[in-house]
């Protein structure tokens, strides 16, 4: 596996890796459950326009190169943390490519990664796994879920969720061991309550947590409120930030820095998702 930064792949693209902070929010009053942890690139010299973060990582999967940038994005993580003390009760969410889970490789480096993180901080994760670019492998789902559960155990501080939900069309992927799932934006400002009433219904059929992204209005944050969903996360209650600036909010975790337009912890009308 090439180290963060070693070879001419990565010299450009992880020198202009960064990683910025969206809280998770629910409850009444709201408060942050927890942090997603967000990749983040800056513009190179040749870059017209700039390729979003979802662009640079599907090249990244493409080039064989995903273990390199989960690596990478530990190290960053372990640096930040170093610098910034942030609530120890928030657990962390980190995007895993399902490419890497599927591979006997690579989820030895992801073990290898996570021992090297836990060594310098013992923040709680939650690694979530992406049905989107691709999927998990069928003909290894035995052996992936074994390993989930046995990482687990050894250690109670990781749990794992899976991430865009439906666009992935891979439902047999349920029988993995799941404790959440995250409902993507597209379902969240679709015409159609369908697919959310669906996925709902699902959580709550295993007792997994529910987690809608995207959210960015008041509108769509009202509308998610018949569906028994749990957490939500977006520009509506914080947009993604430095670390510094997560630090601030860390006191009470309450919504009292918030973007304009946004709710407030005091607003009882969306004080309870469930």
């Amino acid at each position: 596996m090439a180290e963060c930064g070693a070879d001419s792949f990565f010299e450009d693209l992880m020198a202009r890796l960064y990683l910025v902070y969206q809280p998770i929010v629910g409850g009444n009053p709201l408060r942050i459950h927890g942090v997603e942890v967000l990749s983040r690139f800056r513009p190179g010299s040749s870059d017209q326009p700039p390729p979003s973060p979802g662009e640079i990582v599907g090249r990244i999967e493409n080039a064989g190169q995903i273990e390199a940038m989960t690596r990478c994005v530990f190290e960053r993580l372990t640096s930040d943390l170093h610098r910034v003390v942030i609530n120890p009760f928030w657990p962390l969410h980190v995007n895993i490519s399902p490419l890497q889970v599927s591979m006997d490789q690579g989820r030895l480096h992801l073990e290898r990664d996570l021992e090297k993180f836990w060594g310098h901080h013992r923040n709680s994760l939650i690694l979530e796994i992406t049905e989107n670019r691709h999927r998990l492998s069928k003909k290894k789902w035995g052996s992936i879920g074994e390993w989930m559960e046995d990482l687990t155990r050894r250690d109670g501080d990781l749990g794992w969720f899976l991430d865009d939900f439906g666009r992935g069309e891979n439902f047999d992927v349920l029988d993995l061991p799941f404790q959440g799932i995250k409902i993507d934006r597209d379902f969240v400002i679709s015409d159609s309550p369908r697919p959310i009433r669906a996925i709902a219904r699902i959580a709550e059929m295993f007792g997994w947590s529910l987690v809608a992204e995207g959210v960015e209005s008041r509108e769509e944050l009202k509308r998610l409120k018949p569906y028994k969903i749990d957490y939500f996360q977006g520009n509506f209650a914080y947009r993604p930030m430095p670390i510094e600036k997560l630090r601030l909010i860390g006191s009470k975790g309450l919504l009292e820095i918030s973007p304009p337009g946004s709710i407030s912890h005091t607003d009882s009308s969306f004080g309870v998702l469930k």
